[in-house]
């Protein structure tokens, strides 16, 4: 009997944890990646044209990026160029920059433009707050959204989905998310029209096409940090059928 008290002690003792000290608490993180937009400063080109730039100052850790710390000067037309490309080429949403500002571009103000202070502070903010969403997002910074994610318990599935089903996630995130939900491929409400020449629908070329659409969205959304952790893409990705009257919420990274 007291063999059998002293295992079952052993089995339920807590483990023994290291408490965090002061230094833990304020060290460096394992990863991190600051990036600030400062020191504005309005300049004159040869053509005697005024143009503002901003300091972009970098600090991180993050393997995928070669130089760990860095501070170049950009103006507005590089953060256009920078979102263009990325528009282009990448699987993300692309968050929108802070507005050209034509009004302010136009003669005979009673106020500096496009060169007040107020309005060069307000755009600072604005493109600090767009460069950090992009550089925080995994796919900007060319690492791939993989499968060993810890917040997706199950490392490889395969479901069935419908077009609908594609729709109610659109809908679920829509509704509880912070994030900006990318467009479906249309409903192709010509294709369901009676008395065609062709399959509507059904057409091989139409159904490829779609499902190019519908991976493209997939792959926008699971990619994104935010909607990782909503219930809904849990379900819908790992879960043989779709359950529309589960609970919202988020899946919490244990």
């Amino acid at each position: 009997m007291m063999v059998e008290d002293s295992t079952a002690s052993e089995a339920t003792r807590r483990l023994n944890v290291k408490k965090q000290t002061l230094d833990d608490a304020y060290a460096v993180p394992a990863n991190f990646l600051e990036i600030d937009v400062v020191n504005p400063m309005t300049s004159m080109t040869a053509g005697k044209k005024r143009y503002t730039d901003y300091e972009v100052r970098m600090r991180t850790n993050l393997p995928v990026f070669k130089v760990k710390e860095s501070s170049v000067r950009r103006r507005y037309s590089d953060f256009e160029w920078l979102r263009n490309e990325l528009e282009r080429d990448s699987k993300i949403v692309v968050p929108p920059l802070p507005g050209k500002a034509w009004k302010r571009q136009m003669p005979f103000r009673g106020d500096d433009g496009l060169f007040d202070e107020n309005f060069i502070e307000e755009r600072r903010k604005g493109l600090e707050i767009f460069i950090n969403k992009i550089a925080g997002h995994p796919l900007a910074q060319n690492e791939r959204i993989n499968t060993n994610l810890p917040v997706f318990k199950v490392k490889e599935s395969s479901v069935r989905r419908r077009y609908s089903d594609f729709e109610w996630l659109r809908n679920e995130l829509e509704r509880d998310s912070k994030i900006v939900v990318p467009p479906l491929p249309g409903k192709a409400w010509k294709r369901q029209m009676p008395f065609r020449g062709d399959d509507g629908l059904f057409d091989e070329n139409f159904i490829e096409e779609r499902r190019k659409g519908l991976e493209i969205f997939i792959n926008k959304i699971a990619g994104h940090p935010l909607a990782q952790n909503e219930r809904c893409l849990h379900m819908f990705l790992q879960e043989p059928t779709i359950d529309k009257n589960y609970v919202p919420g988020k899946i919490r990274n244990t």
